[in-house]
């Protein structure tokens, strides 16, 4: 998530998608239950990521104070 740390731009869904799939990669397991639970969310994140990739962008609204 270079936005976080370069300040050029707000991170976007990609990237908290993008992270949260780092996170469940790289999760130790212990067994094969915790295994297939972390598969699991894995694929429920791929799934998350194929729908938002086909809802259409929303401008965002401008804070005028």
């Amino acid at each position: 998530m270079l936005a976080k740390f370069t300040g050029l731009k707000g991170p976007t869904f990609d990237d908290y998608i993008s992270d949260l799939a780092v996170m469940f990669d790289m999760y130790p397991t212990k067994d094969d239950q915790q295994l297939h639970e972390v598969r699991k969310a894995m694929a429920l994140i791929d799934d998350l990521a194929a729908v938002a990739d086909k809802l259409p962008e929303l401008p965002r609204k401008k804070d005028k104070r």
